[in-house]
């Protein structure tokens, strides 16, 4: 209503919708319990998908982030002063077939691979709590590939890191962090690449 008021005719949806929220059915009004109820399931895209049309129902556009925002999203290359060593190179390309399968079947967009070993892999704990457990175990020395569904619909979701994505994996002591080219969006770019050109932490987009 109050999008209604202020004469509002387009959405573009940023940030992580924490779906852990679902388990607190108690913060819902009436509409969103139906809305919970039609979907035919709750993963991620099903729901977000039942968002949209809830607001497309009323009259709204839901606009395209890479249309609007395509200069966050990487091109093919190494994006900072140094690049992946090549033991982390040959992690990464063992774990980007992996992680797109992943994301293809709604579990996760993020893993952490060590030796050609899957450390860690997203779930409902979001990307930087994976990153944070996968350093962990791995003790050092993984690296993390972050992709993006193949049918990946970018008015809502768009996968994404930022600058906490970053401190963790330096904090962890991981070798690189990998994207998908022109897939992934990196917020707050200059930001990030300074604090990884500062650390000497590789970000690739593959």
């Amino acid at each position: 209503q109050v999008l209604k008021n202020e004469n509002v005719q387009g959405l573009l949806m940023l940030g992580k919708v924490d779906k852990s929220v679902l388990f607190q059915l108690q913060l819902f009004d009436s509409r969103s319990l139906k809305l919970l109820k039609r979907v035919a399931t709750h993963e991620d895209k099903s729901l977000l998908v039942g968002v949209i049309k809830e607001f497309e129902n009323e009259g709204f556009a839901i606009l395209d982030q890479k249309e609007y925002l395509s200069e966050l999203f990487p091109q093919k290359g190494v994006l900072t002063k140094n690049k992946p060593e090549e033991d982390a190179m040959r992690d990464i390309e063992y774990g980007f077939p992996i992680a797109k399968q992943l994301a293809d079947m709604e579990v996760g967009q993020t893993i952490v691979v060590k030796n050609k070993i899957v450390v860690a892999a997203e779930a409902l704990e979001g990307t930087d709590r994976t990153l944070e457990r996968g350093c962990s175990i791995a003790k050092e020395g993984c690296v993390a590939v972050k992709v993006s569904r193949t049918g990946q619909d970018y008015r809502y979701d768009a996968p994404g890191v930022g600058e906490k994505t970053i401190q963790a994996l330096i904090k962890g002591k991981a070798s690189a962090l990998a994207i998908e080219a022109e897939r992934v969006m990196i917020a707050e770019m200059e930001d990030v690449i300074s604090a990884a050109d500062s650390a000497g932490f590789p970000i690739i987009a593959i």
